[in-house]
Order: structure tokens, then C-alpha cells, then sequence
């Protein structure tokens, strides 16, 4: 069963860029991470984020920009994260399985970078801005 990312409704991005559908093992990988990385002072955006629309994935057509950006930025800080202590123990069972460990990695890795490309065409997405709140914060990689 699949599950999907809605994006944006915005017509100047083409239909195929304004969503993104894989399966649930995929999305629930990518995005349970993604949630994790959220700080406490960013709750409501979160919740905005992940809020049950009554469909199978994440809409954020609704977002505003700031909160559009903090996912971008937790979604980035998630997949410099990536491979974390979690998969690389579940990924323990594969020990003579190299080819099958890196390609489940390199598989997740594909997905979540096609992910920020299409937030990147979304016109809330502001790279000076992510920077700018980072900075505030004090963020690093």
C-alpha cells in the first residue's frame, strides 16, 4: 500500500512535481525520522505538518511559509542523519548482504532527496530564510 506527499496546489508547478507517492514502508522511513527532528518550540508546526486530512500521507498545501520551511529544514537535517542507529541495527540482520543493505539505503537516500527537490519548487520554499532561522537558533549539522 502506498502513501503520498501532497505538496502544493500551486499551478505553476507541474502535477507530477506537486506530490510524491511511494510505499508505506518508504514514507513511514523517511517521515517518522523526519518528525523526530522537530524541537519542542515547533509543536504547532508539526502538527500542522502531520495533521490527518483523512488521506494516506502528509498535505501541506495549507501550510504557511514558515512552517513550510521548518519541514524543508527538518527533512534536510533528517536525511544528513541518514543512515541513523536505528536502521543501521535493523540492518544488522543483512550482515553477509552487503548489496542488499546499501541498495535499501541508497533506495530511501533516491526518495528523500527526490522529496526536496519538489519542496524546492514550492514558492513558500526560502533558503535564505531556512538559513536565517538556523542561524537564530544556533543550528549545525
Amino acid at each position: 500500500m502506498g502513501k503520498q506527499l501532497w505538496i502544493s496546489s500551486d499551478a505553476t508547478i507541474v502535477v507530477e512535481d506537486r506530490s510524491w507517492i511511494t510505499t508505506s514502508i518508504v514514507f513511514n522511513n523517511i517521515f517518522s525520522r523526519v518528525e523526530a527532528f522537530f524541537v519542542p518550540s515547533e509543536l504547532a508546526c508539526r502538527e500542522a505538518c502531520y495533521f490527518d486530512w483523512g488521506m494516506d500521507g502528509i498535505e501541506l498545501s495549507y501550510v504557511d511559509k514558515e512552517c513550510f520551511n521548518i519541514f524543508y529544514l527538518r527533512c534536510k537535517q533528517a536525511l544528513i542523519h541518514y543512515p541513523d542507529k536505528e536502521m543501521l541495527a535493523w540492518l544488522e540482520r543483512f550482515p553477509d548482504q552487503p548489496e542488499k543493505r546499501d541498495g535499501y539505503i541508497n533506495g530511501i537516500t533516491f526518495e528523500w532527496e527526490e522529496i526536496l527537490k519538489r519542496l524546492e519548487l514550492d514558492k513558500r520554499y526560502d533558503a535564505a530564510w531556512i538559513e536565517g532561522y538556523r542561524s537564530k537558533r544556533g543550528e549545525v549539522d
